[in-house]
């Protein structure tokens, strides 16, 4: 499910849409990333640690919301 663009409904927290949100850019981000690491062009490297910095940022980020 996609919430790119999606304001939080009446009753849902901003801290919820932002978990949501999060959670969809790291699915999508995880997905990307794979479809590189399939590839055996060596100039990919530098777009694939890019995508994991994306990731673990993102991921460093929800799991501050979600304390």
């Amino acid at each position: 499910m996609s919430y790119e663009g999606r304001s939080p409904l009446r009753g849902e927290s901003s801290a919820e849409h932002l978990v949501l949100r999060l959670r969809d850019e790291i699915q999508k981000l995880e997905h990307q990333l794979a479809r590189l690491q399939h590839g055996n062009n060596p100039r990919r490297f530098a777009l694939m640690e890019t995508y994991q910095t994306m990731i673990t940022t993102r991921q460093e980020l929800l799991d501050q919301v979600e304390r």
